[in-house]
């Protein structure tokens, strides 16, 4: 008999042919670079960071709380790819935009 029935979010997620697989490898994969980042950063800078995202061209995009915290991480960056390196060797460079949330 064959399980053709609906699947678990689990099991989809667990699939890595599936998009919902691809997806859930991505979201991990940026959540673990925000996390080292976060973690790395000094204490009185990482509270800017919303977000970051890596693009297929090697350009890490780290999305900031405001545009005071923008400034602020732009005079980072050289930091930021330093240590964001050590986890995605292959970031080329960096970014600061001010995140759409932060507006709110």
């Amino acid at each position: 008999m064959s399980n053709k029935g609906p699947k678990t979010l689990g099991e989809l997620a667990l699939n890595s042919h599936s998009a919902f697989g691809r997806l859930h490898r991505e979201a991990d994969r940026r959540s673990q670079l925000m996390s080292h980042l976060c973690g790395q950063l000094p204490a009185d800078i990482a509270p800017g960071v919303n977000s970051c995202n890596l693009g297929a061209d090697g350009v890490l995009t780290v999305f900031s709380n405001g545009p005071a915290w923008a400034s602020r991480l732009r005079f980072e960056a050289e930091q930021i790819l330093s240590i964001c390196r050590a986890q995605e060797p292959s970031i080329s460079s960096v970014k600061v935009r001010v995140s759409q949330n932060s507006w709110a």
